[in-house]
Order: structure tokens, then sequence, then C-alpha cells
């Protein structure tokens, strides 16, 4: 059975506010975390979406983009304050690399993000970050 509670309000306006309630998740989550600045959702979703789109994990030779891994946003989450603070380093994106748990086999397995990153998607990602970190 179809719960039909929403009445007569418009499906705009109910995506108009999950929109807000998201983005505004967003930043409290960013504020939250441990920046001293608050960054904005759009910072945010660019760098994630340049992440997401160039950087990659292999796989047995295949590669799975970050942003189909669903890996983009919490990877750009930790990389913004080290762009928005001009402090990009090679060890200090291979720390946030290394912090980043990934799951394989169903949870058998565990790796850090960093072992699964080709050397030179390491070197791409940090020529991105210093290329996104000029636009600001």
């Amino acid at each position: 059975m179809i719960d039909d509670s929403l009445g007569s309000i418009p499906f705009g306006h109910i995506a108009f506010t999950l929109g807000v309630l998201i983005s505004t998740n967003s930043e409290n989550r960013l504020r939250e975390g441990n920046m001293a600045t608050a960054y904005s959702t759009e910072m945010l979703e660019a760098l994630a979406a340049e992440i997401g789109e160039n950087i990659y994990i292999d796989i047995a030779k295949w590669h799975l983009y970050l942003g189909d891994a669903k890996l983009h946003t919490p990877l750009a989450e930790k990389l913004l304050p080290m762009v928005a603070e001009d402090n990009i380093s090679e060890d200090g994106v291979v720390k946030v690399l290394q912090d980043i748990p990934i799951k394989l086999g169903g949870g058998r397995r565990t790796v850090p993000l960093a072992e699964l990153l080709p050397m030179q998607c390491q070197v791409n990602l940090i020529d991105l970050l210093e290329e996104y970190q000029q636009k600001l």
C-alpha cells in the first residue's frame, strides 16, 4: 500500500526541501569535523567531482573510478582542508589515503585506499589538488 501522507504538496517543493536539508547537513558535517574553517558545499562537491571522474583504483587491471565506488566525497572531505589552507604535500595526501580503509570480500579483508591506487593515480591526485587549489 502506498502512503499518500504528503497530500497536495508539489513534488518540486519536496525535492527543493530535501536539497536544502542535504546541503545543510553537509555544511554542518563539514563544520563539525576537524576543520577550523567551514568550507562550502560547492567547494566540496566540485573537488569530489574532479576526484570521482579522474582517480581510480586498479583491481586486476580493471579501473574502478572513485565516483563509481562512492569514495570520491569522503576522500574530498579529508583533502579539502589541505587544499583550502594551501598545505598540499605528497606525504599529507599519502597519509590521508592510508587512513581510508577499504573493505574487500564482504569485509573479510581491509586495505588502505593508498594500496589500491596505482602510483600514477596518486601523482594525478596531487596534481589535481594543486590545480584545484589554484582555482580558489
